[in-house]
This record gives structure tokens, C-alpha cells and sequence, in this order.
């Protein structure tokens, strides 16, 4: 099994609005974390009484701190993107009316959203914001369609960080080196063949201690086996790499999404695809138009939906979502605000659906209720 269908199945969270990377950082491994703690808290395991504190209790509380803030501010954009995943999801195990309904339904939806977070006017202060929004894009790009895409690069690096930060956490708490104790790991397998013992874990030690014995005080030192070290030392090796790898994939993960939302082009590119699956792109002219679906009316916080949508949901889906999407902003590509007049046929993916009408409030609040 991959890691990335490892990841993907714990679904079992019930959020839907994030990536697998994420949830390797904020899930996997605090149950890896917490697995640990259970091991070296277990008396049975070292025969001996002895009640110790894991560091794991501690550090494993900070790892899904970036996943809480995401689930709670997210829907500060005017989305409930966990809902809109979950109805986005479920259409690919329905009926094909069924499928066509919802997909319509969530494209009216995002195009709704769209239209309504737009600048509706122009003066010294929007103009002020539109700067800012270029480098505060969480603060002041809500109607300049990056809000979401800006916190959510936000969380991203938040990831990356709280990782790195783990093994500075454990240097202190360990009052060690932490941070190259892997190294020192595989330095030792290379060079001596073995990894016997770590001075760091040791496993022998001396103890003193005083017993009186009626007038006169009795000074004893004894060596003392510490069997917890034994799990110890192997639990400390095993989570070095696994914070190294997903310290690894944390920072990949980051670097693809800053890539991919850095570069308008990619805006552009990543549209196109679908719109040419649905066979909505035939010539120059198409071309043109759809750079401005992607540019002016999709902007960074749309195509990041419908990039969220894909990772969590299936290519098809999307496909359907775009064409829909496109063939609304076909029909009235200067519209700014939300039409209330009934919709014309619709032919994504060159299939017609039925006249309806578009989704009223109560629609829309069932929408973001289910």
C-alpha cells in the first residue's frame, strides 16, 4: 500500500479539506506518537514498576495545531469547503441524473460564491487593499480572490515548521542533541556494521544511596540496569526518521502549492485540462476565453477549490464541476453579481441537462448544511 492511500484513508477524521501531506503531519503521526507513549507506559513491557512521563505526551499536542486552525478560520472565506468536498465526493457513486443535479448544483454554488466575493467598487482604501492582498493575502484578499489560497499557504508552512520544530523540542526536553541523533545512527551502521548502544540511552548506570543503620549512616553505590532504555533508544531512533520524513514531505508539500499558485500560468494550465477533457476548447478564440475563466473569474481562490476537490474526490468529478462552471460564465462572463433569471441548457462534457432554476437561499443553506 502507498503512503498516499495510507494517508487518504484517514477519512475516518471526517474532514475532507486538506491534503494527504497534512494529514501524515496532524494525524499519522500523533497515532504514532500516542502508539509510543502506550509502549513505554506499559509496566508489563519492562518488569518493573515504574511510572514514566513520554515525552510524546507533550510534543505529539503541538502537531495538530496547524489542521485546528485551518477547520476553524477556513470558513472566515464565506465556504464551507468540508461540506462542498463531501457533495462534491458524492456523486460519484450516484445515479447519472443524480450525478448531473449535484454537479450542477455545486457549480451554481461556486459561481454564486465567485460573483458575491468581488470588489463592487474602486477608491483609495480598495486600491490600498489590492497592494496589501498581494503579500497579506489572509488579511485583506477576501474579495480579491486569494484569501483562501494565502491561509491555507499559511497552514502549510505551519506544517513544515511545527515538524522542524519538534526535534528543537526534544533537544531541550532530552537535554541532548537530538537533532543529529540519526546521523549518529547511521554513521555507526556504516562504519562499524552495528548499532550496539547509544550514550545518550544508557543502559547501565550508578546508583547511591544511604541506609541507616542504627547510630551510623551506611553510603552504598550499586549498578542499576535501566531496561526502559532498551525501548527507549529504539522508539527515539524510530521517530528521528519519521520526523525527518515527514519534515520531508511537509516541505515538498509546500513548495509544489507556492509553485503552483506563485506561477498565474499554472491558473491557466490547470483549467484548460478539464475544459479540453469536456471538448470546450476547439480553437484560438477558446483559448483567450479561457484564460480569462482562469484569470478573472476562477482567480487563485477558485482553482485552489477545485485543486482541493481533486485531491479528495476523483478527476472526474472535477471535470464535470469545471465544464458546468465554464458554461455559466460562458453565458454571462461580465456579470458581477448573482442572476436571479432562470438558467439557460447547460452541455458540459457535450451533455445537455434540463432547464432549472437556479439555487435559491434555501438551496444554498442545504447545500452548506448536508
Amino acid at each position: 500500500m502507498s503512503l498516499y492511500s495510507f494517508a487518504s484513508w484517514s477519512r475516518i477524521q471526517g474532514s475532507r479539506d486538506d491534503d494527504w501531506a497534512d494529514r501524515v503531519s496532524h494525524l499519522w503521526t500523533v497515532g504514532v506518537l500516542a502508539m509510543f507513549t502506550l509502549l513505554v507506559s506499559s509496566v508489563q513491557y519492562v518488569g518493573d514498576p515504574i511510572h514514566c512521563w513520554c515525552p510524546a505526551q507533550f510534543t505529539g499536542r503541538l502537531l495538530p495545531i496547524p489542521n485546528l486552525i485551518w477547520r476553524m478560520l477556513n470558513s472566515t472565506g464565506g465556504l464551507n469547503m468540508d461540506r462542498l468536498v463531501q457533495l462534491a465526493e458524492s456523486t460519484q457513486l450516484g445515479k447519472p441524473e443524480d450525478r448531473e443535479k449535484i454537479t450542477y448544483q455545486v457549480a451554481k454554488y461556486l459561481d454564486r460564491w465567485l460573483k458575491a466575493h468581488r470588489q463592487y467598487h474602486y477608491n483609495l482604501m480598495v486600491r490600498l487593499r489590492q497592494r496589501f492582498s498581494n503579500v497579506f493575502c489572509f488579511w485583506f484578499a477576501k474579495r480579491e480572490g486569494k484569501f483562501l489560497t494565502g491561509f491555507y499557504l499559511f497552514i502549510k508552512a505551519m506544517y513544515a515548521t511545527n515538524v522542524i520544530g519538534q526535534f528543537f523540542i526534544l533537544n531541550n526536553f532530552l537535554s541532548m542533541d537530538f537533532s543529529w541523533f540519526g546521523y549518529e545512527v547511521l554513521y555507526k551502521l556504516v562504519k562499524e556494521g552495528e548499532f550496539t548502544s547509544s550514550p545518550r540511552f544508557p543502559r547501565i548506570t550508578l546508583c547511591d544511596f544511604e541506609i541507616r543503620q542504627l547510630q551510623n549512616l551506611q553510603r552504598y553505590t550499586v549498578q542499576c540496569v535501566l531496561p526502559i532504555n532498551l525501548f527507549n533508544e529504539k522508539i527515539f531512533i524510530f521517530l528521528w526518521f519519521w520526523y525527518f520524513l515527514v519534515a520531508v514531505i511537509a516541505t515538498v508539500s509546500y513548495l509544489s502549492w507556492l509553485y503552483q499558485v506563485l506561477i498565474g500560468y499554472n491558473r491557466y494550465r490547470y483549467v484548460k485540462k478539464y475544459l479540453k477533457i469536456g471538448d470546450n476548447i476547439r480553437n484560438e478564440k477558446d483559448s483567450k476565453f479561457a484564460r480569462k475563466f482562469a484569470d478573472e473569474y476562477l482567480r487563485d481562490d477558485g482553482v485552489f477549490i477545485l485543486r482541493v476537490i481533486a485531491k479528495n474526490s476523483s478527476e472526474l468529478v472535477v471535470t464535470d464541476i469545471v465544464n458546468s462552471l465554464w458554461a455559466l460564465y460562458r453565458d454571462n462572463p461580465h456579470a458581477v453579481k448573482p442572476s436571479d433569471k432562470r438558467t439557460r441548457e447547460l452541455k458540459p462534457n457535450g451533455k445537455a441537462l434540463a432547464p432549472t432554476m437556479e439555487m435559491d437561499e434555501d438551496e444554498m443553506d442545504t447545500l452548506n448544511s448536508r
